[in-house]
């Protein structure tokens, strides 16, 4: 008798377990409310960045040789 309670109790607690899985997966409005504005720079921009991060690195490496 009380294999079959622990069972039933263990069964609850795995439906309980998918229950609140699905409900996570479900829709929400918790990100609706978050506006996306894009980026604070230009693709241009992080390009230029990022060349003269690389001509820096490269003069480092030549003056440490």
């Amino acid at each position: 008798m009380m294999s079959k309670i622990i069972v039933g109790v263990m069964l609850l607690v795995v439906i309980a377990m998918f229950w609140k899985g699905i409900e996570v997966l479900g829709p929400s409005n918790t990100n609706r409310d978050v506006l996306y504005e894009g980026p604070k720079k230009t693709v241009e921009q992080r390009w230029q960045a990022a060349e003269e991060w690389m001509d820096s690195r490269k003069k480092n490496e030549d003056k440490s040789k």
